[in-house]
């Protein structure tokens, strides 16, 4: 039996506008979320991204949006202004598609960020060690620099 005070369902809430081709888009973008352990839904609306990222905070129990639009995605926390989006990504192909997902569940858990602009970001191990290999590779220049004399 389905009651009138029956809890809402913790999520985060997508809309996509209706231009088509989104949806490699809110695929990358769900799978994000998914990896971080929290639901989310989707709807059709009409807008620019940042719009439908603010509308879908404001229906979010979590208070996440996230707006995909034809020229950018936007994640949005119900406790910004209107026009002050957390994140945006302007359109185009872009593996950040699914960091954000991940960010906008970050923010919902309270876990630091994935950096957005970096490539191959998927996890800290790969910055880690990508930083790491950096280093290796400094020491190992000065030492043959210091070989040559």
């Amino acid at each position: 039996m389905v009651t009138e005070n029956a809890a809402v369902r913790p999520k985060i809430v997508i809309y996509v506008d209706a231009h088509f081709g989104q949806e490699a888009k809110l695929r990358e973008v769900q799978a994000g979320i998914e990896e971080e352990g929290v639901p989310s839904s989707w709807c059709v609306g009409a807008g620019d991204a940042y719009s439908l990222a603010c509308r879908g905070a404001a229906e979010s129990p979590l208070g996440v949006g996230i707006g995909i639009g034809a020229e950018a995605m936007s994640v949005h926390y119900h406790k910004l202004p209107a026009d002050k989006p957390l994140f945006v990504l302007p359109a185009g192909e872009s593996p950040a598609w699914r960091r954000l997902g991940g960010n906008a569940a970050r923010l919902v858990k309270g876990t630091p960020f994935k950096d957005l602009a970096a490539e191959g970001a998927d996890s800290g191990d790969d910055d880690l060690r990508r930083r790491l290999t950096d280093i290796v590779m400094e020491i190992i220049q000065q030492k043959l620099e210091g070989h040559g004399r």
